[in-house]
Parts: structure tokens; sequence; C-alpha cells
């Protein structure tokens, strides 16, 4: 059995994070089931201008694909409105490419990367001990759980690891006539009511297009959102999965394991996004558990908790905002469609100043704006009426 400071469990962006930042001050193992990192890929990969320096990485520009400018919002009813920030607001990424330069990163600081599949994960003797389907096994000081969503791993060792909340997933990579590269699609309500579907251009004859919902097989939803946007189309990729919106799980912490990205729920609760939510609190994480593994001072581990709560209160608004959303009825979106028309220029500026990743900024500007109409009693009402049926 191999002895090591750090083991982490992942090799998606959190995992490898955590990896690179725990090496930076002890050495490091890491577990990674694919045999190529990035893959297999379902991620829409819409991220803000500024996301690889708040991660702290240099990912290379051509990891970069296309950048966006604007928005268009789509209504059950089939009504939209554009809101066109007139400058890029975010990137479209190469999320294969993306994990693989952090796989990079990660040998370069001193990992040592293994291409097995971790079956168990379970302390003994003051240790975290991970056992693989490789034969081999490490036993550490501190291990880092990145499995993502399934949580197979941190159920069996004491985490309270629901599932139940994730929503099915679905992703299709289109070939298509045309697809203005410079505007994203969201659409709301309807089969996808209880969260949402996309359409992402990656560059003028390529496009993402994407569905979590329950309501409806987010598949056959996807074939409907390309057809609307693009029209004719060839699929050319495709994926499923499941998205988790429903914040950090109530522990992240027991004893010698702790969980980051999907799997402790550090996703924007809004889009189900991970990358970057995950990203930072995968970073702390990564800091904490090498100094731990280098001094067994318990500090680094207090220390990362209070480094966290920023993090966790964006969440819990994010959240907020996303169980609002989720409860508004189909009329009520069409109505918050139509207003949006009539203040596009105030959610020009609104969406001008406010960081992607972290648009919970936003919120305090959609106040204003919201305050005098009739959407916040819709609402409301829609809130009492899923409450009491």
């Amino acid at each position: 059995m191999q002895s090591v400071g750090v083991v982490v469990i992942g090799g998606g962006p959190s995992g490898l994070l955590a990896a690179v930042n725990s090496a930076r001050f002890s050495d490091v193992l890491l577990f990674e089931e694919h045999q190529t990192f990035g893959q297999p890929s379902h991620c829409g990969g819409l991220l803000s201008l500024d996301a690889f320096e708040k991660l702290g990485v240099e990912a290379g520009k051509d990891v970069v694909l296309n950048k966006i400018r604007g928005f268009v919002f789509h209504s059950p009813s089939g009504e939209s409105v554009e809101v066109d920030a007139g400058r890029p607001c975010a990137q479209v990424i190469d999320r294969a490419l993306f994990d693989q330069r952090l796989a990079a990163l990660a040998e370069e600081a001193g990992c040592s990367l293994i291409r097995a599949r971790v079956l168990r994960l379970r302390q003994r003797g003051g240790l975290a001990v991970a056992e693989a389907d490789n034969g081999k096994a490490a036993a550490a000081q501190i291990a880092i759980d990145a499995e993502g969503i399934g949580r197979r791993l941190a159920a069996s060792a004491g985490f309270d690891a629901r599932v139940k909340e994730a929503i099915p997933a679905a992703q299709l990579t289109v070939k298509c006539g045309f697809a203005d590269p410079s505007f994203a699609h969201v659409f709301l309500g309807g089969p996808c009511g209880d969260f949402m579907a996309y359409a992402i251009p990656v560059d003028e004859r390529t496009a993402r297009v994407g569905c979590a919902t329950r309501r409806a097989d987010p598949a056959k939803v996807c074939e409907m959102v390309c057809e609307k946007t693009y029209g004719e189309a060839r699929v050319v990729g495709s994926s499923r999965w499941a998205v988790w919106t429903s914040g950090q799980l109530r522990e992240t912490r027991i004893g010698r394991i702790l969980l980051v990205g999907d799997a402790a729920g550090h996703t924007k609760p809004t889009t189900g996004g991970g990358i970057v939510f995950g990203g930072m609190m995968a970073k702390h994480a990564g800091l904490a558990a090498g100094r731990f593994a280098s001094t067994l001072d318990e500090e680094p581990l207090r220390e990362l908790e209070v480094a966290s709560r920023p993090m966790v209160r964006r969440m819990r608004r994010l959240l907020l905002a996303r169980r609002l959303l989720s409860a508004s009825s189909d009329r009520t979106l069409d109505h918050g469609i139509r207003l949006m028309r009539s203040r596009a220029g105030e959610l020009r500026r609104l969406l001008r100043s406010t960081d992607f990743d972290f648009h919970e900024g936003a919120l305090p500007g959609l106040v204003p704006i919201l305050a005098l109409t009739r959407i916040p009693p819709m609402i409301v009402a829609d809130v009492l009426t899923r409450t009491f049926n």
C-alpha cells in the first residue's frame, strides 16, 4: 500500500485544482477512472471572461472557442427578448482540453496521476484509505473526494450524499446552417419549466444545446430547442448526466475526508455549472489539505470552513433565486419576458456590470426593475399554489 500526504479521487476540474494546490505543500496521488482526462464531456462550457484568473491557472488561449456578448431569453409561449451587453461578457471553452491542461499542470506540480476506479474510501487508523480496481491502494493523511454527483464513495464514507434532488440532463453538439456566435439562448418554462434549456454557439456552424428537466426527456427537449434555434441541424455528439442545483451538502468534511465539486454540491444553483464555483472551493480545500498533510496541524482545516463561507452565502442567494424561478408558472414567465422587452436598456446595463460566474450580484439591480410590476405578486401566488397543491 502506497503512503502519501493527500489522495484525490476524481480528475475533473475540481479534483485537478485540488491536487494542484495540495501539491504546493505535500505529495499527492490522484485517481481518475477514465483513460482520457476531460472525457466524457457534458458541459455547456460557458464561463466569465476572468474565470481562469479566479481559478489561478493558465489554461492557454486555444481553450477559448468563442465569446458571447448577449443572451436571447425565450418564454414558454414562444416570445423572446434579446439582451445585448454590447461587448463580450462570457466565453465558451473546450472543456475536454481544459481538463487536459489542468492534468498537465498537476503533473508539473509533482502529482502522481493513476487511471483507475476507486472502489472503496474509508478511514482507518487515523488515515484515509483508497482502494482501486487495479489492485492499487493508498493510505493518506487526508483524502479529497471529487468523484462527482454520483457520490458513491461519499455515501459509503458516512456523508449524507443524497442524489434524489439531481435533475436529469442531456446535451447535444450540433452542426447547423448558421449559429450567431455572439448570442446564447435560454429557454424557460414549458417542458423545461423546473429548470431550463440552452443553446450555446461554439462557432458559426457548431452549437451545444442542453437541457435539464424532470418534466420531459431532456434529450427530446434538446431536439426541439435545436430546431427552434438553428433549424435543420446534424447531431455530432451527445451526452446524458445530471445537474445539481440544491446547494452545498450539509457536511463536506468527516474526519480525514473532504468533499469538493459536484460531490459536495459546489455548483451554481441557477445554471448547474460547477467549473468556477467548484474549482474555487476545491482550490481552498487543496491548500488546506496540503498544509494539513505536511504538518498534521488541524488549523488549516478550521480555516477552510471560514474561507468557504462567502461562497456558501453566494450559493444560498442563487439557490433562493433558482427556487423562485422554478416555482414560477408559464404565465408568470411569459409576463416576465414581456417586461424584459420593455426594460431592455436597463437589462443591458445590468448585463454589462454583472460577473457571469457570480450573477447573484445582479439580484439587487433587478429589484427596482421588478418592484412596481405584477411579477412579485405573481411569483408569490405561484409559490403558494405549489406549496398547497
